[in-house]
């Protein structure tokens, strides 16, 4: 128990005698008219009983004997006097530690070292000073309260404040290591024999602790500090290690709807805003919230995938990390509950066709622009990401079965992407659509014919170069296609942008080529795509796109051929299917003209990307030393 009680400040020797006195004799109302009146009746006493002691009285102390309310009042105020002095100084008696405070204008605690000592020293071995952890805790509690407070977080203020900045940071680091295992020592969560007995009314999942009433008003209040702690936190490394605290309380966090929902919306924040190390513990957080309370992981869901949305309207240098983060571990959500996310997922996806269906019906610029934009390119990349994970799903259920058949009305959604305006402006959005179904067509085991579609990319490609390249400067921050959806005419022009729009094209097709190289039916797939490229190579007047696509001809010829011969050397039944999958790893090899061809290309891109991004960071160093100059 903790006991407080006032010291003088003047008499600290004889403290203890004071208390004692204190404490055994309990406080008496005085009453001015009864003391004055009492004190007449002994001196009539007195004068009646012994008349020479009287008279004696009156000559040597007559004051005595002027006795009135005034002198009452004067001693009463002298009381008054004294206990306002003795407020200066107050203690704690924890166990059989006592701790001294000195108390501020505000009458306020202040916490000092000797405090912040004895808090570390318990919350660190909690097991071993189980008598004092209740009062141990409570005051850490406040302490901790304290210094979220002094940070300027939006709390009322306590009964304690925190001036010292090592004091500050041994309770804040103390708090936020341990007292995540100090609660559950205290509260004692039950297993599920102990929920039975008990029949304790309880939501499916939610963990159940035996002292929660006790100590909810104190484990609220904590809670409420970390949240708002977090909100002030601008330090990247104290952010990870308040986002890492908060795991060991989610059990707790979820008992509180209001504050859980608060801390989920700071959360999401982070999750999609801040650095890679806060976005996966924000990210652990939810996932644990989402297993252990069905009600709040909705609420999880929607809020990520709301974020998701939001930042995805425009794309900078460098996202595409982050954004492939967020598609991951959104897909991951997506199947802690597939019975109750498939409800959003299907809703979701179905916006997207109704979306693309107007844009295709009406053709009017302002509805084709809510589709050929960049947050209807990315949300069919993250539903990408969602049919990959559920076709990777160990644990078969029916409901992930429902999400898996999902899959077919994405791939139309991006297909009917590509053809809604097929134009030379938006080649780097439907290469993206092409790139997502690839993504699908190597992760789900399915047959996209993604050759046939990006052949159709070379119409394109032939009527940017039917026209002579211009001087004019592109003002662009980025050379890549994948942080673009749309070129503008300037772009269009420029040399520079038409080798890398060749360039992309033909990476795509190579992908599909080298995705399609172990399937038996290879050199069926590529008979009408073969000519395609061959009026390509015959009408381009580009020589650098003539070479590119030429080679590509021929890898292409040569590896449907050596496919015929082997396919002639093997005489396999096509009913069965362990010969078709010996004689497909036999086709993966690395020796294939494919795949030898696809290897070394992206070594050479790969090289060809270092020059560019050197390139770029000297272009951008350049203004900067000419401004210089010019100064001087």
């Amino acid at each position: 128990m903790v006991k407080v009680k006032k010291i003088k400040k003047n008499k600290v020797g004889k403290q203890n005698e004071v208390d004692s006195v204190e404490q055994k004799q309990p406080e008496v109302a005085v009453d001015k008219k009864d003391v004055s009146g009492s004190h007449r009746k002994q001196l009539e006493e007195i004068a009646q009983k012994d008349p020479d002691f009287f008279k004696f009285l009156q000559q040597e102390d007559a004051d005595l004997l002027e006795f009135s309310d005034s002198d009452v009042d004067m001693e009463t105020d002298e009381i008054e006097d004294e206990e306002e002095e003795e407020d200066a100084l107050e203690s704690i008696i924890i166990g059989k530690k006592v701790v001294n405070f000195d108390v501020d204008e505000d009458d306020r605690k202040i916490v000092n070292q000797q405090a912040a000592e004895l808090i570390e020293k318990v919350l660190t071995d909690p097991s071993n000073h189980r008598k004092e952890l209740k009062s141990i805790v409570a005051l850490a509690v406040k302490a901790f309260h304290a210094c979220v407070c002094r940070v300027g977080a939006n709390l009322e203020k306590g009964e304690f404040v925190v001036n010292e900045d090592r004091v500050f940071d041994s309770i804040i680091r103390n708090c936020l290591k341990q007292m995540g295992h100090c609660f559950l020592l205290l509260m004692n969560p039950l297993d599920e024999k102990q929920k039975e007995t008990k029949k304790m009314k309880v939501r499916k999942g939610v963990p159940v602790f035996k002292h929660f009433h006790k100590y909810k008003t104190l484990t609220r209040k904590y809670l409420t500090a970390v949240v708002e702690l977090l909100s002030e936190v601008g330090n990247d490394e104290i952010a990870v290690a308040v986002i890492r605290s908060i795991i060991p309380l989610v059990d707790f966090f979820v008992h509180f709807q209001k504050t859980c929902r608060h801390l989920i919306k700071k959360l999401v924040r982070v999750w999609s805003q801040k650095s890679m190390e806060q976005r996966v513990a924000a990210f652990l957080i939810f996932n644990r919230i989402s297993q252990v309370d069905v009600d709040l992981y909705t609420f999880v869901y929607k809020s990520c995938y709301v974020a998701y949305v939001s930042i995805s309207r425009q794309i900078t240098t460098g996202a595409w990390q982050n954004l492939l983060f967020m598609q991951k571990s959104f897909a991951e959500l997506t199947f802690v509950n597939p019975s109750v996310s498939y409800q959003y997922v299907f809703v979701y996806i179905r916006q997207y066709a109704i979306h693309l269906r107007n844009a295709k019906i009406t053709k009017r610029k302002d509805v084709i622009k809510t589709v050929y934009n960049w947050q209807f390119v990315l949300g069919i990349y993250l539903w990408a990401a969602v049919m990959i994970r559920s076709s990777k799903h160990r644990h078969v259920s029916e409901a992930v079965d429902w999400i898996r058949e999902l899959r077919y009305p994405l791939i139309q959604i991006a297909i009917g992407l590509i053809n809604v305006f097929p134009t030379a402006r938006y080649i780097p959005l439907r290469l993206h659509c092409v790139r997502v179904l690839l993504q699908l067509q190597v992760n789900c085991g399915l047959y996209i014919p993604t050759l046939a579609i990006t052949a159709d990319l070379l119409d394109d490609l032939l009527t940017i170069d039917s026209k002579k390249p211009s001087n004019v400067k592109v003002l662009q921050k980025t050379t890549k296609l994948k942080d673009m959806i749309r070129l503008n005419r300037e772009m269009l022009e420029d040399s520079t942008y038409r080798s890398i729009i060749a360039d992309d094209v033909f990476e795509v097709f190579l992908e599909a080529a080298y995705v399609l190289r172990s399937n038996l039916a290879f050199s069926d797939v590529i008979t009408p795509i073969v000519p395609v490229i061959k009026d390509f190579i015959k009408n381009c007047n580009n020589i650098d796109h003539k070479k590119l696509f030429k080679a590509l001809e021929s890898k292409l010829k040569e590896h449907a051929e050596q496919l015929r011969l082997t396919l002639a050397a093997h005489k396999i039944d096509l009913n069965d299917v362990n010969e078709i999958y010996k004689l497909e790893q036999i086709l993966t090899a690395d020796s294939t003209p494919v795949a030898k061809y696809h290897h070394d290309w992206h070594k050479a891109s790969a090289l060809r990307q270092k020059v560019l991004d050197k390139a770029e960071k000297s272009v951008t160093k350049t203004p900067f030393k000419k401004m210089k100059r010019e100064s001087k």
